[in-house]
């Protein structure tokens, strides 16, 4: 073989792969659906971010190993970005693969997330595997308005109790650094019929390990639950309003509430 005809070989080689490379990057466009957090939600604690990502160019599998998500506070002002944390990636989306095809059925993801009370632009990113890059974007303004969550774990609201029940659950400040950033829970029963409202007590707090809401929020929250046992209640249908008290302001938070009815049968 000449070395004018190698020559011509090897370009013939380069513009074939060439052409093969351009095409794959041409074609790879990662698809990124985002189902939460909706477009200028307001909410109170932490959030949830879930939708479906995949690269329709992807031979085998959905073609999006990973999905990031980070959040703009004051969107506009210049603040450096927050990263809220990588998502759980490969969710069974039955949805997407009827729509799309069985291949990009696991293209679901997940992550809740947890921030300081503000304006953010969330941005969630999607990876392709076909050009290892975050070539997809969503974006959705979130505004949080209350940084303490406090969860009642039991009895469930509609429950029917004995006249003394044992109450418990966590809570937690999201802006807090190094703590819980709750103190203290302080019960309140009020009467469904409208009578004066009933103190039932200050929780014990932070006594007990919660595992849970430490692998769901981060290890400084390992010591946010809280337990009560109620005093006796005359029968009766009762509101509970369980309010966390706040480290950093000293004052109490919104609290959760539930309903409950208070027999003196065997329930």
């Amino acid at each position: 073989m000449t070395s004018r005809t190698t020559t011509v070989v090897l370009l013939l080689v380069l513009l074939v792969c060439g052409s093969r490379d351009a095409g794959a990057t041409a074609v790879s466009d990662p698809w990124l659906w985002l189902d939460e957090p909706a477009e200028n939600v307001a909410v109170n604690g932490p959030f949830r971010v879930s939708g479906w990502a995949f690269d329709p160019a992807a031979m085998g599998g959905t073609g999006v190993d990973a999905v990031h998500v980070w959040a703009y506070p004051n969107p506009g002002s210049g603040t450096p970005p927050i990263f809220v944390g990588a998502a759980t990636y490969g969710y069974s989306r039955a949805d997407v693969g009827d729509a799309f095809g069985s291949q990009y059925t696991n293209s679901g993801f997940r992550l809740q997330g947890g921030l300081g009370a503000g304006t953010y632009l969330i941005a969630v990113f999607a990876h392709s595997e076909l050009t290892d890059s975050f070539s997809a974007i969503r974006t959705a303004l979130v505004t949080i308005a209350n940084t303490v969550r406090i969860v009642v774990d039991g009895p469930r609201d509609g429950a029917m109790v004995r006249q003394r029940f044992a109450l418990s659950g966590w809570a937690l400040d999201f802006s807090a650094t190094a703590d819980s950033g709750v103190d203290a829970v302080h019960v309140w029963a009020y009467p469904a019929n409208g009578g004066s409202p009933l103190f039932l007590g200050s929780a014990a707090y932070g006594r007990q390990a919660r595992p849970d809401v430490a692998s769901a929020f981060g290890p400084q929250y390992g010591r946010s639950g809280w337990a009560l046992t109620a005093p006796r209640l005359t029968p009766g249908t009762y509101d509970l309003v369980c309010f966390p008290h706040r480290t950093a302001t000293a004052t109490f938070s919104p609290p959760a509430r539930v309903r409950l009815t208070v027999t003196a049968s065997g329930y």
